[in-house]
């Protein structure tokens, strides 16, 4: 399984099975600025905990740039890892600590629907006869462009949608 973040920066990932995955979702504030090189932050939580953690080489450059004392949240690996951050106002704070709980979900948080293609539409969206007979359209997330690109009307394939309803991943069943 693969975890992107709201950039589609990949912030984590573990093979199809892995029993071991649990993110912890902290939210809180960077205490101290990173210095230059640094791959440790420390983070003080809104319970008031001071903590610190190694941070992704993927996300150092984000934290770094952080403001000092800016509410955040925080997904931390089960390594301790910050994989990801983000910093904001109140609503979009609980929205990514929505979207974190369910990254963290160790059941797969996305949905898998069955179907045949019944149009590849050139703004990145695909309409498919799903098996209960209805037609549903769906928008394909851009690192998915490839797979689209090789679906036609008339295939039978399953997508993979994510919480915001777009598609991540599209396996063709009866490839050529």
């Amino acid at each position: 399984m693969m975890v992107f973040n709201e950039q589609q920066v990949l912030v984590d990932f573990h093979p199809w099975g892995h029993k071991d995955s649990h993110h912890t979702v902290m939210a809180g504030h960077v205490a101290e600025q990173m210095k230059v090189g640094q791959e440790r932050v420390v983070v003080r939580a809104d319970d008031g905990e001071t903590t610190t953690h190694p941070v992704s080489p993927l996300i150092r450059s984000k934290l770094a740039s952080m403001p000092i004392g800016a509410p955040a949240v925080f997904l931390v690996d089960e390594t301790d890892h910050i994989v990801d951050v983000t910093f904001g106002d109140p609503v979009s704070l609980e929205h990514m600590k929505h979207e974190y709980r369910q990254i963290s979900n160790p059941k797969a948080p996305h949905d898998r629907i069955n179907g045949t293609v019944v149009e590849v539409m050139a703004d990145g969206h695909i309409t498919i006869k799903t098996t209960d007979g209805e037609q549903q359209v769906y928008p394909v997330r851009p690192y998915a462009a490839k797979e689209l690109a090789l679906v036609q009307a008339g295939d039978a394939i399953t997508l993979l949608i994510d919480s915001s309803q777009q598609v991540l991943d599209i396996a063709r069943l009866n490839k050529r």
